[in-house]
């Protein structure tokens, strides 16, 4: 089996079978090319277009910046896992009760209100 640029010959007792791929230049790029940023905009909408959480919908359109999960949790110091387990309903094997003074500030960053009905799991005993 040899393998040249875009073409692959493979011999099998005494016949070769010739394949011809497309050339570099005419295969379909897909994505972002290489080099290019993606944006904070970028990520809003990859966002949105992924979820349809409430939680989700307010942070990305909170003030005074909208925020993905993977921001607002970066910019509270914890990881986007326990973000979205503070989000979980109680009786879920991965829920996490969030503290008051996190709400609080998720609050201050976002809108998204810091009361018991808005964190499904409820507020744990540490403030």
């Amino acid at each position: 089996m040899t393998n040249e640029a875009n073409t692959i010959r493979l011999t099998i007792a005494g016949i070769t079978l010739t394949i011809e791929g497309p050339a570099a230049e005419e295969k379909e790029h897909r994505g972002r090319p290489p080099g290019i940023p993606v944006t904070m905009n970028d990520r809003l909408a990859i966002s949105a277009a992924v979820s349809d959480s409430d939680f989700l919908d307010a942070i990305r359109t909170g003030t005074p910046e909208a925020h993905t999960a993977r921001s607002l949790a970066d910019k509270i110091g914890i990881s986007v896992a326990l973000l979205c387990a503070h989000r979980k309903p109680a009786g879920h094997p991965n829920s996490r009760p969030i503290r008051r003074r996190r709400a609080r500030i998720i609050a201050q960053l976002t809108g998204w209100p810091a009361d018991a009905a808005h964190w499904p799991c409820g507020f744990s005993v540490r403030q």
